[in-house]
C-alpha cells in the first residue's frame, strides 16, 4: 500500500509539474493583441412609400458613410408593431425612420421605451406636432417649412396666372397647422409668382444678383430666371379666403392654399370643383394635391451616419434645405413649371433670407390686406 501511495504522488506531482511550466510562460503581451473594433450598424425602415427614397439608395448611403445597415420597407399603418419586432430582436444602435406620413403615437412610444437605441426620423414638423422633444434619442429632421411655403406659394401664383380668371383661394375653414411666418412666406411667394418678383426688386442681400425672365421682367430672385412663357400679370392678383364649412358654400377658386390637412370630404369637394391644391402641409394618404411639401432626402441624413460612426450623434433636431423640398403631381404641373419650379428652390435654399424677409418687401397695402391671412 505504501507502495502505491508513493506512485499516487508521483503522478500527483508529475501532473502539477506538467502544468506550472505552461502557466510560467510570462504574461500575455497586449501589444500584440489586436482589439475589437467598433463596426457601427444600423437599421433603416422606409415608412409608407416616401418619395425620393429607395432601399438601395439608402443602403449605399449608410455604406458609403461606414455604417453596416439592413433596410425594410413598411407601410405605415404596421410601422409601430414592425418597429418593436426589430428592437426586440436586435438592438441596432441606430435606427433610422423615413416616414411618409404623420408619425403614429405608438411608434414614439416604442422608441421612447428603448432608450439605448438612437432613432433618427424624417417627417413633417405638422405630423410631429409637440412630439419633437418628447426623448432624448429622438432625433427629428425635418423640411425647411419657410422655403417649402414660399415656393409653394410662388407655385399657386403660377397656376393663378394660367388661368387668368381666377384668383387664389385662400383655406380660412379650421386652424392653421402653419406658423404666422410661414404662411408670410406663402402670400410673398405667391406675389412672386403671379407677378414676376418683388416690388422695385427690393429685399435682396447684398451678395444677391437679380435675374430676368423670359417676358423681360426682373423677377427679384436670386439666380433664379423664372417660367419661360409666362404671362405676369404686373400686378398681384387677389386672394380670396375660402371658408369650407358653411352653407351654402362660397364660390370657391380654381387653386386653393390650404395651411391645414383636409378631411376626406373637403378633399372630394374641392377635387368635384375641379381647384387645384396647393397645400403648404403633408396631407393624409388619399388627399391628391397638386403641390406639398417633400420629406427631405437622402443628402438631409448622409451626416447623421458620419456622426453615429464617430460616436458624435445627438438628439438635436435638424432643419433640412436639401432639394427638391416641394413634391408635385406631374400630371398636373406643366413641365416648364416643374422646371422652373426646381430651379426656384435651388436658388431660395441658397438664398434663405430671401425667402424670409420677402413679405417685408410687399407693398404696405398687400400687408394689411393679406396680413389678415396669416
Amino acid at each position: 500500500m505504501r507502495f502505491l501511495s508513493i506512485i499516487h504522488k508521483i503522478a500527483v506531482f508529475g501532473v502539477v509539474g506538467a502544468v506550472i511550466p505552461l502557466a510560467g510562460c510570462g504574461s500575455p503581451d497586449f501589444t500584440q493583441m489586436k482589439p475589437t473594433v467598433w463596426k457601427p450598424t444600423a437599421k433603416v425602415f422606409l415608412v409608407g412609400s416616401p418619395p425620393g427614397w429607395q432601399a438601395s439608395k439608402a443602403l449605399s448611403l449608410a455604406t458609403d458613410n461606414g455604417v453596416a445597415a439592413q433596410v425594410v420597407q413598411v407601410p405605415l399603418g404596421s410601422f409601430a408593431s414592425d418597429l418593436k419586432s426589430a428592437m426586440a430582436q436586435q438592438n441596432s444602435g441606430l435606427v433610422l425612420a423615413v416616414v411618409n406620413g404623420p408619425v403614429p403615437q405608438s411608434a414614439l412610444s416604442v422608441m421612447q421605451g428603448d432608450p439605448k437605441t438612437n432613432f433618427d426620423v424624417v417627417s413633417f414638423a405638422n405630423s410631429i406636432g409637440a412630439t419633437t422633444n418628447a426623448a432624448n434619442n429622438v432625433k427629428w429632421i425635418l423640411p425647411d417649412t419657410l422655403l417649402t411655403s414660399y415656393a409653394l406659394g410662388w407655385l399657386a401664383g403660377q397656376f393663378a396666372v394660367q388661368q387668368p380668371l381666377y384668383p387664389v383661394g385662400w383655406l380660412s375653414s379650421g386652424p392653421s397647422a402653419m406658423s404666422k411666418s410661414e404662411m408670410q412666406a406663402a402670400l410673398a411667394g405667391i406675389y412672386a409668382g403671379s407677378t414676376g418678383g418683388t416690388p422695385g426688386n427690393s429685399g435682396l442681400t447684398a451678395n444677391s444678383t437679380n435675374s430676368v425672365n423670359s417676358s423681360g421682367g426682373s423677377t427679384g430672385i436670386p439666380g433664379f430666371s423664372g417660367t419661360p412663357g409666362t404671362p405676369f400679370l404686373g400686378a398681384p392678383l387677389s386672394i380670396v379666403p375660402v371658408d369650407l364649412s358653411t352653407t351654402p358654400l362660397p364660390p370657391i377658386p380654381k387653386v386653393m392654399v390650404v395651411t391645414r390637412p383636409l378631411t376626406s370630404s373637403e378633399a372630394s369637394l374641392l377635387k368635384a370643383n375641379g381647384t387645384e391644391i396647393v397645400s403648404l402641409v403633408a396631407q393624409p394618404g388619399g388627399v391628391a394635391a397638386a403641390a406639398q411639401p417633400q420629406l427631405p432626402g437622402p443628402a438631409a441624413v448622409a451626416d447623421e451616419f458620419k456622426k453615429w460612426s464617430a460616436h458624435q450623434w445627438s438628439a438635436t433636431p435638424s432643419i433640412s434645405s436639401s432639394v427638391p423640398f416641394v413634391q408635385v403631381d406631374k400630371p398636373v404641373v406643366p413641365v416648364l413649371t416643374q422646371q422652373a419650379l426646381a430651379n426656384l428652390q435651388t436658388s431660395i435654399a441658397s438664398h434663405r433670407a430671401y425667402a424670409a424677409g420677402a413679405w417685408s418687401q410687399l407693398p404696405p397695402s398687400l400687408q394689411q390686406l393679406w396680413g389678415p391671412l396669416s
